[in-house]
């Protein structure tokens, strides 16, 4: 399962999408110049998802796993959330201190898609891309974070699908 959107616009390189209220699981985004820290990342979010929650059920792996970084103010933490079905209306409290349990209302983003085997600069490329692209459109969006949206698991190596998202302020 993924999140739902609807499209508000498409553009030529980019689109408009409102997505409806969301849940998600988040940490804090381990960095590092060889990638491991992305890993422990992750699986701090799948134990969750694996059962390590306060009512011990598992809970179906769900895309897009999504990392969030601060563009303007590099004292603030990335982080990386994974998407929490709607259907569970009473979602069960992580045990590790280090996730939270967010919820966002109804938002729109601009998002910019790609394929490929996604490395850090391909997702820096694209997010400066639809950032310069959305500038010289007179639109308005959220300059201070930018995230990045993966939606396969590391050993799909053909057919991939990535994004980057800025929010509208639209």
């Amino acid at each position: 399962m993924s999140v739902m959107y609807y499209f508000c616009f498409v553009f030529q390189t980019f689109e408009l999408r409102s997505y409806e209220s969301t849940n998600w699981v988040t940490t804090y985004l381990d960095t590092d110049v060889m990638g491991i820290g992305i890993m422990k990342s992750f699986r701090r979010l799948f134990k969750y998802l694996s059962g390590e929650n306060s009512e011990g059920i598992s809970i179906k792996m769900n895309v897009p796993v999504r990392v969030t970084v601060p563009i303007l103010d590099s004292t603030n933490n990335s982080t990386m959330s994974i998407f929490l079905p709607s259907a569970l209306v009473n979602l069960p409290t992580p045990n590790d201190p280090s996730l939270v349990l967010e919820s966002f209302p109804p938002t729109s983003y601009y998002v910019r898609s790609f394929g490929g085997y996604a490395m850090k600069s391909d997702y820096e490329k694209h997010s400066k891309a639809l950032s310069e692209e959305l500038t010289a459109l007179g639109l308005a969006y959220d300059t201070q974070f930018g995230m990045a949206a993966a939606y396969n698991d590391p050993l799909t190596f053909f057919n991939r699908h990535n994004e980057v998202w800025y929010k509208s302020l639209n």
